[in-house]
């Protein structure tokens, strides 16, 4: 979902959903690990506060990768919803 360059340490990042009904589960990881930064989230009603870091510290990258989501379980899934994810990461290279 977003690229991180190759030198990056991501401190945290943000995510939410913009589903007014039901609830969808997800893990939020990267190519390593699926659920690094938070599993088993469940994002209902627009919620959009929700805050991880990689235990409690920075994750530094030595190759390109990408920040996502698995979708682990939907409930009452509306029609349409817009996933959405903020990473606030140093570049140091």
């Amino acid at each position: 979902m977003v690229k991180i360059p190759a030198g990056a340490v991501v401190a945290n990042l943000g995510y939410g959903v913009s589903a007014s009904a039901g609830a969808i589960t997800v893990n939020v990881g990267d190519g390593n690990d699926t659920s690094a930064y938070a599993a088993a989230i469940v994002l209902s009603a627009t919620q959009v506060n929700a805050i991880a870091t990689f235990r409690g510290h920075g994750r530094s990258y030595s190759a390109e990768d990408t920040i996502d989501f698995v979708v682990t379980a939907l409930s009452a899934v509306p029609g349409t919803v817009d996933l959405y994810l903020k990473v606030d990461y140093t570049n140091m290279n």
